[in-house]
Parts: structure tokens; sequence; C-alpha cells
């Protein structure tokens, strides 16, 4: 029962990207639209398309998501600011990625995810450092 409740954080966590991913384009092409009744009619193809971007995006996010979560057990700041960063970068990293199909998107978005990897090794290897016992 553990492992699928983990198994259900993390894919509700990693929403994120997708959630934003869909506000930035909807923000983009939907917002200062002239005509009103346009926008309803290309609503609807607009919520085709996220269930594909979502389907694509949520995979992706899934490693930044855990790297952030192990950083929150550690030190709740640190994973806040590494989430301040890593976040928006990833987001417009899925949104580059876009262009580029599938694995464009989850390429882009592993590597706009280091950072917060980054952190985590340096928070572990401080913690090793610290918790080392003296010869």
């Amino acid at each position: 029962m553990h492992r699928k409740k983990f198994l259900l954080e993390m894919l509700l966590y990693s929403a994120w990207l997708p959630l934003s991913i869909l506000l930035i384009s909807f923000y983009r092409f939907y917002s200062f639209h002239p005509d009103g009744n346009a926008l309803a009619a290309d609503l609807v193809p607009m919520l085709v398309n996220f269930i594909y971007l979502f389907l694509i995006a949520l995979p992706s996010a899934v490693p930044v998501t855990i790297a952030l979560r192990l950083i929150y057990r550690r030190t709740k700041i640190t994973a806040f600011a590494v989430g301040a960063v890593t976040v928006p970068l990833a987001t417009f990293a899925g949104l580059v990625g876009g262009l580029l199909g599938p694995l464009g998107i989850f390429l882009y978005v592993q590597v706009a995810g280091l950072p917060a990897w980054i952190a985590l090794g340096t928070l572990v290897l401080i913690g090793n450092i610290r918790n080392r016992k003296k010869v």
C-alpha cells in the first residue's frame, strides 16, 4: 500500500509541468484574442492537445520532482530555493522542447532539472562529511 501511495503522490506532484505549460500556452495564444467567439472554438482542440501534453510532460517531470522531494526531506528552505529556480527553468525548457516532440520535452526538462540533482548531491556530500567519524 505504501508503494501505491508514493507513486500516486509522485504523479500528483509531477503535474506542475503540464499544468504550467498549459497556463503559459493559454496565456500566450488565447488571452488577447480579438474575437470572443473564436476563443470557444479554439478551446476544444487545445484541451484535446492538453491530454497529449499531459501524457508526455508528466513522466518528464517525475525525476525533477523526486530530486526536489529528496531535498525537501533534508532541508525545506533549500528545496524551496532550488524549486524556485528549477521549476520555471524546466517549464520553459519543456515549452522549447515541445517544438522537437516528446523526446525533446523529456531531454530538455532533464537538462533543466540538473540544478536540483546537483543541489541534492551537494547536500548528501555535506551530510556525509558532517556525519563522518573522526579517527
